[in-house]
């Protein structure tokens, strides 16, 4: 990002660097990386999964051994 206006009550101009002309190496450059990351879960979540899978193949077998 480039500061693309400046301003100070003396109106002095900025002694090393114009504003907006998108200059390299200039002073008024500025960057701000960002890390975007996401929650992968925890422990709970989890083995609650897990014990409704088992849940539901356990109830699956049950159901076939009864009816088939």
């Amino acid at each position: 990002a480039e500061i693309s206006e400046d301003y100070n009550k003396y109106k002095t101009p900025d002694r090393d660097s114009k504003p907006n002309n998108k200059k390299k190496g200039e002073d008024d450059q500025d960057d701000a990386p960002v890390t975007v990351t996401t929650v992968s879960g925890s422990a709970p979540v989890y083995i609650g999964i897990a014990t409704a899978g088992i849940a539901i193949i356990a109830i699956g077998g049950i159901l076939v051994k009864r009816y088939v």
